[in-house]
């Protein structure tokens, strides 16, 4: 998604060209438009994706010239994992998340045994978690982490981008 701020409230269109990684992407009227004073111009990929890689390059063009925008690691799936089953509750549990250069920034958790369900935001410090108090037995812990991939160059003054992501994990509760 590209923004840019505009102060007039209405966005004109604009003639822009995106590619991922030499990958055209075409605009998404879904998620292009008026955000306050700024203008939204969202692109989705218009074929398959780019191979995995160590960093990726967003470039955009315009008759005026072009800016790119490098990322580390951008494609690669993300989620947590970890080597704990059994848990208790107020014990930690110990995650690893699948892309180390990333920052994470926050995660949203639910925990889940089929007739009881507990949305907790867990205590969360770097990548453990703390086990809220629940009912002993078999319970799927959903994480909804939002991330942002390591940033290596950026031609305008200022980039950002944020990577969501699901993970679905099952622990016992003793």
């Amino acid at each position: 998604m590209l923004q840019y701020e505009n102060d007039s409230g209405v966005c004109p269109p604009l003639e822009i060209s995106a590619t991922l990684d030499g990958v055209m992407l075409t605009p998404d009227p879904t998620t292009s438009g008026n955000a306050g004073s700024a203008c939204l111009l969202g692109f989705e990929l218009s074929g398959a994706p780019p191979p995995d890689a160590p960093q990726s390059a967003l470039r955009f063009a315009d008759a005026s010239g072009s800016a790119t925008y490098t990322l580390r690691r951008l494609l690669d799936a993300r989620n947590f994992t970890t080597t704990t089953e059994n848990v208790q509750a107020g014990s930690p549990l110990v995650l690893a998340w699948s892309v180390d250069s990333d920052t994470l920034d926050s995660a949203a958790a639910t925990f889940d045994s089929g007739a009881t369900m507990q949305s907790v935001t867990p205590s969360i410090d770097g990548t453990t978690a703390t086990v809220p108090a629940l009912d002993p037995g078999s319970w799927m812990l959903q994480i909804a982490p939002l991330a942002h991939a390591a940033q290596l160059t950026c031609d305008v003054e200022l980039c950002s981008n944020a990577i969501g992501s699901a993970t679905t994990l099952t622990l016992t509760v003793d």
